[in-house]
């Protein structure tokens, strides 16, 4: 990329910040395509190489006009071809695209197999020498159990996280209503191509770099509290339920008509909550045990008694009316459904409507950064399988 191309994708405020960057996605599933995604959604172009076949996540339910919003969610501002690997013809076509491109991603279990397809960083630096590769796998590419194939679920249960989840008084493990370590590896992985690319593009030389992003790794942010409290102490982490051990009240409460968290973060919560009981003529929460955080989390079965008789003599919009007014931070538990139609998840654009020119839509989460302001392009209809060969071997004159 020459200074002033650069220059103008950096300066000017209405260009997409990836724009005239390549992206070769040769990933499945939701990590690696996701990855790819958010680079499509700030204006890179995204070319999907599928197997024969396509995609594994395109057969998976439901369906919305034959696409699966599974892979709906993880695919859209993207072409897609078909290539076989194993094929002379394949392989050409796929070194051509590899010289043209800023950024390969790929799921290769180990560096064993990436070296065995000619994927791994040195074989891929000879084809183009500021090549970046993002290599999404499991337990990344070191350690013992470098090169275990598994998915998100595995993950769930390897790190801990599925001993933490479900009734203290129940030994099942429960797993996260959703491929959580998938989505967070996305992120992680997209925050890499973003980081490589400003090292590249600020390097006098051309040199080429591998990005090792494993669900392990990027699974572990969210276990930070559990993870540093048995690292720290030397002792096993426990179920938690819906309890926060951390802070008091910080929990579920069951109200006439639903369920509501009461989250008191800081001391002007505690001061608002206070402040309604005596405005309600209830037991003062003036007392030496609940003077702080720390005494609310030691003496919290006493606390709870009080408050939880009060939160079941309301309605969940009496009590929102309640703290509202002393300005305690509290939240109805919601359905999804009562979730997608909330003004606040409109506002925020929290979902996309992509539409193909038949007039087929399918309804998947935004990107993340989409209420951001950053400049990103119109989302379009995730791609049928090789859709856009043609048109991709034609631009690229191959």
């Amino acid at each position: 990329m020459s200074t002033k191309e650069l220059n103008e994708r950096v300066l000017n405020p209405e260009i997409p910040p990836l724009t005239k960057i390549r992206i070769l996605d040769l990933s499945q599933a939701i990590a690696g395509p996701m990855a790819a995604m958010y680079c499509g959604d700030f204006g890179a172009e995204v070319i999907k190489v599928e197997p024969p076949g396509g995609d594994l996540a395109r057969q998976l339910p439901p369906f919305a006009d034959d696409i699966s919003t599974y892979f709906a969610s993880a695919n859209r501002n993207k072409e897609s071809i078909c290539l076989d690997n194993k094929s002379t013809e394949g392989r050409n076509i796929l070194t051509k695209l590899l010289a043209y491109s800023d950024v390969v991603i790929v799921n290769n279990p180990s560096l064993e197999s990436l070296e065995r397809q000619n994927f791994d960083i040195e074989s891929l630096s000879k084809i183009n020498p500021s090549i970046i590769e993002v290599a999404v796998s499991l337990f990344g590419h070191t350690g013992p159990l470098e090169g275990t194939p598994g998915y998100d679920y595995n993950i769930q249960a390897f790190t801990g996280a599925m001993s933490l989840t479900g009734d203290p008084n129940d030994d099942q493990p429960w797993r996260f209503p959703g491929p959580y370590v998938d989505v967070l590896t996305a992120q992680a992985a997209f925050t890499q191509i973003v980081l490589a690319l400003y090292r590249r593009d600020h390097s006098s030389i051309p040199f080429a770099q591998f990005i090792d992003q494993s669900l392990l790794n990027s699974s572990t942010a969210v276990l930070f509290n559990a993870l540093s409290e048995a690292a720290t102490f030397d002792k096993d982490a426990s179920k938690e339920g819906n309890l926060y051990p951390y802070i008091e009240p910080y929990r579920l409460y069951r109200a006439k008509d639903g369920w509501i968290v009461v989250a008191i973060g800081s001391n002007n919560n505690w001061k608002g909550l206070c402040r309604l009981f005596e405005e309600q003529n209830i037991s003062s929460l003036h007392d030496d045990n609940f003077r702080d955080n720390r005494n609310r989390v030691y003496h919290r079965q006493e606390l709870h008694s009080i408050l939880e008789p009060f939160m079941e003599g309301k309605t969940i919009t009496e009590l929102e009316q309640l703290f509202i007014k002393h300005r305690v931070v509290a939240q109805k538990v919601q359905t999804v459904a009562e979730f997608l139609h909330h003004p606040q998840t409109i506002a925020r654009e929290v979902m996309v409507s992509l539409t193909d020119a038949k007039g087929n839509t399918v309804i998947v989460p935004n990107n993340p950064w989409a209420a951001s302001n950053m400049p990103m392009v119109k989302p379009t209809f995730p791609p049928k399988v090789n859709e856009h060969m043609e048109r991709v071997l034609e631009r690229l004159q191959i």
